[in-house]
């Protein structure tokens, strides 16, 4: 398998994972802040809970307390129902009435600051002594579990229209102040007397949650869409180079470093396959082999970069000269094979011809001093019909260019 395709598939993965961790961290973030929302407006509901208590706790300390009497300070009838006279008279003659600590506790709580945001709350009781604090549903299973132990109770419910509020409750016990009126109806100091029960509103903090999910999810959309940015940038620039590495590796395994020309291997390998290829097609095919006459001479004489540098000068004059479906390799020192398909003997022989000129006319005055380069080629024509013997086509190629040199050599000779 293609590294490149290893890569692509990596990256894939590491998409799903990055995905999967940024959506289990922002959903995790998001049942955090509404944990923390949730527990601040708990807070909130103690903290009324709390000062209801003491300011319950401070009436009963003293048995109840005497206010002026008057308009929202009337008589309070229950007390009189429990057999309690309320009512007295100072020594000046003021009337004044007793206020017991429920009654305290709902008349302060009216003009507490939290009363005017839409709070609530009611002392209520299992035996309630104002039958306007009766439990509700709610409350009568808060009130149960209190008798069983439990401390205190909360709950989001809905009123009806979308109105949704929190709802907390919170056992009271019975204080020595709290006898003088409800020892008639049984109970003993410390019992379980009712309850405080409070209502926030909650719609708003409904709204604070559901716009912190939308940024939430907005941030967590970017966050993603960053990352995916930069998982596929990363695959996408090491697949480009994983892709430029394997295309310089095949270029290796099958180029020759000096020239530029296929080398041995992938030419010969490349003949064999052409020529089976014009077998089929029934088309003919034909080689050239080519050598570069005295080469030795212009290593000895100029030095190797020389000789480089000539052999570099003969496989550009070669390639440039080719039809450009030839093929171009070298397969020796300074031997050079030439693939040409589609031909037959008189048109072979009219392209070694033109290879021949080709070289003769290179400019050599940079790497010989003018020395003219010259080369003496062989061609061999492919049988028309049955296998094809590739090594018997080289040898006769090989055999035309020996006869060639033998000739005088800057020449074409048929095989």
């Amino acid at each position: 398998m293609d590294s490149w395709v290893l890569v692509d598939r990596f990256s894939k993965l590491l998409v799903v994972v990055v995905t999967a961790v940024t959506v289990a961290t922002f959903v995790w973030i998001g049942f955090r802040t509404t944990s923390l929302v949730e527990a601040s407006v708990l807070t909130q509901a103690r903290s009324y809970a709390d000062l209801i208590v003491a300011a319950r706790s401070w009436n009963s300390g003293y048995g109840g307390v005497y206010v002026k009497k008057g308009i929202g300070a009337e008589t309070n009838p229950y007390l009189l129902e429990l057999g309690v006279d309320p009512d007295d008279t100072l020594s000046d003659g003021t009337p004044v009435t007793l206020r017991n600590p429920a009654a305290m506790t709902r008349e302060i709580g009216d003009v507490l600051p939290f009363s005017v945001n839409g709070s609530d709350f009611k002392i209520t009781s299992l035996k309630p002594v104002n039958p306007n604090n009766a439990p509700d549903e709610w409350e009568q299973a808060a009130l149960a579990a209190f008798e069983r132990g439990e401390k205190e109770q909360w709950a989001v419910a809905d009123r009806g229209d979308n109105d949704r509020v929190y709802r907390y409750i919170r056992p009271l016990a019975v204080e020595q102040g709290c006898l003088t009126c409800h020892a008639s109806a049984g109970y003993k100091l410390g019992d379980v007397r009712g309850g405080i029960s409070i209502v926030l509103p909650y719609n708003d903090v409904l709204k604070e949650l559901r716009q912190s999910r939308f940024q939430l999810a907005v941030v967590a959309t970017f966050v993603l869409l960053g990352l995916w940015g930069i998982v596929l940038g990363l695959a996408h620039w090491l697949k480009r180079r994983l892709r430029g590495a394997e295309e310089r590796l095949r270029e290796m395994a099958t180029t020759d470093a000096l020239t530029g020309l296929w080398n041995r291997r992938f030419t010969l390998e490349t003949l064999v396959r052409e020529l089976e290829r014009a077998r089929r097609s029934g088309t003919r095919a034909g080689v050239i082999l080519v050598d570069i006459d005295h080469f030795k001479a212009v290593n000895d004489d100029f030095g190797h970069a020389a000789g480089d540098d000539a052999l570099r000068l003969v496989a550009h004059a070669l390639k440039d000269t080719v039809r450009p479906y030839d093929v171009v390799g070298r397969v020796g020192g300074e031997e050079i094979l030439i693939f040409a398909p589609d031909v037959d003997s008189e048109s072979l022989l009219a392209l070694a011809e033109r290879l021949r000129v080709a070289v003769e006319a290179i400019d050599t005055s940079a790497v010989t001093g003018g020395r003219p380069l010259t080369l003496s080629a062989g061609t061999a024509l492919a049988a028309a019909e049955g296998a094809v013997d590739v090594d018997a086509l080289l040898a006769r190629a090989d055999a035309a260019m020996y006869a060639a040199k033998d000739a005088g050599r800057n020449r074409v000779a048929e095989g």
